[in-house]
């Protein structure tokens, strides 16, 4: 081969040049030979030896740790076509992810220590399903058949005794108290509801469930604990046990 300057050498791009054919000169400084290495052999060794980090454009690849050196600058995952980007182990430990419907197509559960979701829906979800809890809303809108009130399993049932002033016990926020069997009377007579449940700031709602008589219902000394039930008929006196319901409206005066 003819002597030539390096300036005279054919030029290789990326495209062109070959890993396997095209070889680099390298000057052995522990000898007076000068040897080649392609360059496959050249990145293979750099590997081998181990590469401590790795600079490519505005990424750099160093240790555990993918790092944009621009300043602010975004890192990009971007599959093609129909591709994914899968992630078997994720750990966020700070930001948002927005606009992103989560279990989309396949719904599945989640678990969050925290949540706010601020002007959105959720739709289609029991919340504390398995395990209730308790929650606070600014403001709670209901649509549909559904109502709002307490679930299955929330209320409980007691029988009066003795007389129509003998006080019961029921530790719910709802339920029915049965009157004892008497004969009903316009006159007013009262009977003590011992419930925990109760706070004095709460609102108690009692209506009559069963019953020939019609009665006037009132709630009163509504304490921490219990309240008061006072009722009489409109005029009848049939012999029965009337039920009345009850359910306790959480609330506070500040």
């Amino acid at each position: 081969m003819a002597d030539k300057k390096i300036t005279d050498f054919t030029s290789l791009t990326e495209a062109t040049i070959s890993a396997a054919n095209d070889v680099l000169v390298i000057v052995d400084a522990t000898g007076p030979e000068t040897k080649k290495a392609t360059v496959s052999a050249i990145v293979g060794a750099g590997l081998l030896a181990g590469v401590g980090e790795a600079h490519i454009d505005n990424i750099e690849i160093n240790g555990n740790a993918i790092v944009s050196t621009d300043t602010n600058g975004n890192i990009d995952l971007t599959p093609n076509g129909s591709g994914e980007v899968n992630i078997s182990k994720v750990d966020i430990d700070s930001g948002a992810i927005d606009n992103t419907v989560i279990g989309g197509s396949t719904p599945a559960a989640a678990t969050f220590s925290t949540a706010d979701i601020n002007g959105g829906t959720i739709d289609g979800a029991t919340i504390g399903g398995s395990t209730a809890g308790a929650g606070t809303f600014t403001s709670a809108v209901v649509n549909g058949l559904g109502g709002l009130g307490y679930a299955t399993g929330s209320g409980g049932t007691v029988t009066q005794a003795t007389s129509r002033t003998t006080g019961v016990t029921l530790d719910k926020t709802n339920g029915a108290i049965e009157l004892v069997s008497a004969a009903g009377t316009t006159s007013w007579q009262t009977f003590t509801v011992t419930n925990s449940t109760v706070a004095a700031t709460d609102t108690v709602i009692v209506s009559q469930k069963l019953g020939t008589d019609l009665n006037m219902i009132h709630v009163t000394a509504v304490a921490a604990g219990s309240f008061n039930i006072s009722f009489a008929t409109t005029g009848g006196t049939t012999t029965e046990q009337p039920v009345f319901n009850f359910a306790v409206i959480k609330a506070v005066t500040a």
